[in-house]
């Protein structure tokens, strides 16, 4: 699933699947944020307090990443789940959490977009040659 942020238009969703993949396999959520103009400090500041509110809740913090170079995102955050399911509580434990609404919609008021894409891990074998 894709969830792109544009504070232009509206939030939207695009889910595809690809045969049974990420029902056990491992999830990767990775999150993009990019920057309103002068705002990547603030968006790595406000990044910080969600991940330390993750901690709070029991949660893994995640993985922050600062762009060096390039036309990507000023901010990404990375976090793995064993499986679907534990994706899931994750996110209903997020859900239920008015501190990380709060910082949610902190964050969304210093993004001009804001991407959540889901990967799940290749397990199928490498072709022989």
């Amino acid at each position: 699933m894709i969830t792109l942020y544009d504070h232009k238009q509206s939030t939207s969703s695009v889910s595809a699947a690809f045969g049974q993949r990420g029902g056990g396999a491992m999830i990767v959520e990775i999150t993009n944020y990019f920057a309103k103009e002068g705002q990547a400090q603030t968006v790595l500041e406000q990044r910080r307090r969600a991940s330390a509110i993750r901690s709070s809740l029991g949660l893994d913090p995640g993985l922050i990443f600062v762009k060096l170079e390039g036309n990507g995102p000023d901010v990404r955050w990375e976090c793995s789940f064993a499986s679907h399911a534990d994706y899931e509580a994750d996110m209903a434990i997020r859900k239920g959490s008015a501190d990380f609404s709060d910082a949610r919609q902190a964050m969304h008021a210093l993004v001009q977009k804001f991407e959540r894409h889901l990967y799940a891990a290749d397990d199928g074998m490498a072709s022989p040659r």
